[in-house]
C-alpha cells in the first residue's frame, strides 16, 4: 500500500461509488475496480461493503483514512523541506499570523526580514489560532505567530518561543479618573 492507494480509498469513501470516484480520479471505472480488488487482495480484507445504494467504507478503511492524516502531513513537511533546501535564498516562506500580530508586529518584522534575505518571497495568511495550527500541522504554513498556549506545541519537531518578552505596563496621567478613589462623575 502506498499514498496513492490511500488517496484512492479516501476518494471512493467520499464519492460513495466506483463510478463517481473514477470520474474524480480521471480513470476508467473498470481500472479503478481492478486497482481496488488488487489492494483488497494485498491486504487480505474487504475495504468497502457493496450494496445497491453504493459503497460504504469498512472499519479497516476508516482506520486507514484516519491514520493516514499524520502520514500525509509528514510527507508534505518533507516535500516542503526539500523544496526549501533547493530554493535556498529565492524561495517562498509561508507565514500564518493572528489579526493583531498582522497589524502590530508583522510590518516591522517583514521589513527587517526583507533587508536581510533579498529574494525570498513571503506569503501571509491571517486567521484564528486554531486554523493556523491546523495549517501548520498540515505543512501548509512554515511559521505561525499568534495567541497560542504552551500545550499547543507538544511535537519535538517544533520550536515555540514568545514574540514579546517585555512585561505589559499600563501608563496613565496621575490625575486620570482611573486613579480617582471617589465616586465616578
Amino acid at each position: 500500500m502506498d499514498t496513492s492507494d490511500i488517496d484512492m480509498i479516501r476518494v471512493i469513501t467520499e464519492a460513495g461509488s466506483l463510478t463517481k470516484a473514477a470520474e474524480i480520479l480521471f480513470v476508467s471505472q473498470p481500472t479503478l475496480s481492478k486497482r481496488l480488488a488488487r489492494l483488497e487482495s494485498q491486504l487480505s480484507t474487504t475495504l468497502f461493503h457493496r450494496s445497491a445504494t453504493g459503497l460504504a467504507p469498512s472499519s479497516v478503511t476508516k482506520y486507514i483514512i484516519k491514520e493516514a492524516q499524520p502520514l500525509k502531513a509528514q510527507l508534505a513537511r518533507i516535500e516542503r523541506h526539500v523544496q526549501q533546501l533547493t530554493d535556498l535564498q529565492t524561495g517562498v516562506v509561508r507565514i500564518g499570523v493572528g489579526p493583531i500580530i498582522e497589524q502590530v508586529l508583522l510590518p516591522a518584522v517583514l521589513k527587517k526580514f526583507f533587508n536581510r534575505t533579498g529574494n525570498v518571497r513571503i506569503s501571509v495568511v491571517t486567521d484564528q489560532a486554531d486554523v493556523l495550527l491546523d495549517q501548520f500541522e498540515q505543512a501548509k504554513l512554515d511559521i505561525i505567530a499568534g495567541p497560542f498556549k504552551a500545550g499547543d506545541f507538544d511535537n519535538k519537531d517544533h520550536i515555540a518561543f514568545p514574540l514579546i518578552r517585555d512585561p505589559i505596563i499600563q501608563v496613565a496621567r496621575w490625575d486620570h479618573p482611573l486613579f480617582d478613589s471617589g465616586p465616578g462623575p
